[in-house]
């Protein structure tokens, strides 16, 4: 399984808030197209990521992923760090979207996130990257418990 190493709050927003679309500078290679990656937090937190992704909301009017409810990004207190959070199927690759979500030069598609019921530890690297075959075990273990 590969992971795609996403800062937070990002990781956050695309497995729980709604947040289908990845924006990157790189194109998403074909063969990942379809696939089921790891959503990897990285260890480090940043404010202004933070504060970005709440202006993004705020300006953009994204409606909450739950209709009726408020949007709030959790705290950095309440948001993990160097684990894996779920996984995400990749559907696409645009460079325009009707998405509010989109920002960047290459959009992933994402969709049909799953949320890990307990984060995984793990170290994550740049770019698409190889999950360790014993963190993979989990990782399909728990989103059978999650279904």
């Amino acid at each position: 399984m590969k992971a795609l190493s996403v800062l937070q709050p990002w990781a956050w927003l695309i497995i729980h808030g709604g947040k289908d679309i990845e924006n990157r500078s790189w194109l998403l290679p074909e063969r990942m197209v379809g696939q089921r990656v790891a959503i990897s937090t990285s260890a480090r937190f940043s404010k202004a990521e933070w504060y970005e992704a709440l202006m993004l909301i705020r300006e953009r009017a994204i409606p909450a992923p739950v209709e009726g409810t408020g949007y709030e990004i959790p705290c950095r207190d309440e948001l993990e760090f160097g684990v894996i959070v779920g996984t995400v199927e990749l559907a696409g690759c645009v460079v325009r979207s009707e998405s509010p979500w989109f920002t960047g030069l290459y959009g992933f598609v994402l969709r049909n996130p799953i949320a890990l019921p307990k984060p995984i530890p793990c170290k994550g690297r740049l770019g698409f990257w190889n999950v360790p075959a014993e963190i993979e075990w989990q990782i399909l273990e728990s989103e059978a418990r999650a279904k």
